[in-house]
């Protein structure tokens, strides 16, 4: 399975999956929920242009770096979601 990617890089999915902290280990994240399967690829590549990075960091550097600081679709994506619970559950 192939991701492709925007510009000449195309990322590879590798059927080996590894366990990925969403909030980093070394920046007080546990188990349980803050775990999730990703393709060693996909592991790899977000380690390479995420770092130590959590998900509230991520989102501040995408908006700061790419976004020229436009917040606004921040929030309206995180309003279209906000009919979701944390589990996946409609509510």
């Amino acid at each position: 399975m192939k991701k492709k990617h925007k510009g000449k890089q195309k990322l590879k999915c590798s059927k080996k999956k590894n366990k990925h902290h969403i909030r980093p280990k070394s920046r007080g994240g546990g188990g349980g929920e803050n775990l999730v399967l990703l393709c060693m690829a996909c592991h790899n590549k977000l380690h390479h242009d995420f770092g130590t990075m959590t998900p509230d960091e991520i989102i501040a550097f995408l908006v700061t770096h790419y976004w020229n600081d436009q917040w606004f679709w921040v929030k309206k994506s995180l309003d279209r979601f906000s009919h979701i619970n944390k589990l996946g559950e409609k509510v």
